[in-house]
């Protein structure tokens, strides 16, 4: 590999030439593959910190090829901005 990129190697869009959703790609949709959007969040009851799932949320969803994205997992907590952030985006 060295030989044929002395100088290290980037793809570029010239390296990605299969169009999208061919057979290749993994099925990304609410019943196959999805990922999860994390956040840290103190938990008052438990006194501790924990991690809760905060994406994929319902209401926020759309509709694709692969099915209804409105969805969300038991314990899917609502995103929370830190409050040293919200001043920020206050008038």
């Amino acid at each position: 590999m060295n030989a044929l990129y002395p100088h290290g190697y980037a793809y570029d869009v010239n390296d990605w030439i299969m169009p999208p959703f061919n057979t290749h790609d993994l099925v990304y949709g609410p019943d196959s593959l999805i990922a999860l959007g994390c956040q840290w969040q103190f938990d008052v009851g438990d006194m501790v910190w924990k991690k809760f799932a905060v994406w994929p949320a319902s209401g926020f969803g759309a509709v694709d090829q692969y099915g209804d994205w409105d969805l969300e997992y038991p314990g899917t907590k609502a995103f929370q901005l830190p409050p040293w952030i919200v001043p920020h985006f206050s008038p």
